[in-house]
């Protein structure tokens, strides 16, 4: 297998910070240094405190409240659109923070689903 960005052999397991503010580790290509396979790897499956790190990804804004590490939130909920069969990218987005995210669903779909922002 090779990088589906630009065809190279060679990765080295990697760990960064992700504009929402979670880390995560995936295969780093070492001639084009995007994700080698498009996957992150499994926390329980690799020592990953021993990963090195890569470069951050800018931090995502809320656009409601201006608070670092937002996370894109979809009007149509995810588990809802595709258990009636919709598509739920086709709807609008919004980058939300954890607790403006958190809010929307208090006020909007209490107990509709899980709270796993």
């Amino acid at each position: 297998m090779n990088c589906i960005h630009c065809g190279n052999e060679e990765f080295i397991n990697v760990r960064r910070v992700e504009a929402d503010g979670h880390t995560v580790a995936f295969r780093q290509c070492l001639a084009c240094g995007e994700n080698w396979d498009g996957k992150f790897l499994p926390k329980a499956k690799i020592n990953f405190s021993s990963l090195p790190w890569t470069t951050p990804m800018t931090p995502a804004i809320c656009e409601h409240c201006g608070r670092t590490y937002a996370q894109e939130h979809h009007y149509f909920p995810r588990s809802i659109a595709r258990l009636i069969g919709m598509n739920p990218d086709s709807w609008p987005t919004q980058k939300l923070c954890g607790e403006c995210h958190g809010t929307w669903h208090e006020n909007v779909t209490p107990g509709l689903v899980k709270k796993d922002w």
